[in-house]
């Protein structure tokens, strides 16, 4: 029973309370639920921060991967006219080394031409 009439009371109380004190009630309760608003939004901006910073990160290794892979494959290419300019000389060398062994099989065989003309004689 006392619970019925302190509601009551409470319910009066509601009723004859002016209307200056309703609307600081809601203010307070305008100005509880901005600031739960503002920190949310200032929790989604922070988190966004962190998004846009991963997804700038993943952008720049991106385009390291790109770059270095575009130097490697340029840094062969030298290397590789580089070790063609210095294989030039064994290239030469080479070919006097063939020159020199053929010279040597036309003399030999020139020289076994004349013996077997000169025993025929």
């Amino acid at each position: 029973m006392l619970s019925a009439v302190q509601k009551s009371v409470g319910v009066l109380a509601r009723l004859i309370q002016g209307p200056a004190e309703r609307v600081e009630t809601f203010l307070a309760r305008l100005c509880k639920s901005f600031r739960r608003a503002l920190s949310l939004a200032l929790l989604a901006h922070h988190l966004q921060g962190h998004l846009l910073s991963a997804a700038a990160e993943l952008v720049e290794r991106a385009r390291l991967v790109a770059q270095s892979t575009l130097q490697v494959a340029l840094s062969k290419r030298a290397l590789g006219i580089a070790h063609g300019v210095f294989r030039i000389p064994e290239v030469f060398r080479n070919l006097v080394g063939h020159f020199t062994e053929l010279a040597h099989e036309f003399a030999e065989l020139s020289s076994h031409l004349v013996l077997s003309v000169a025993r025929r004689l």
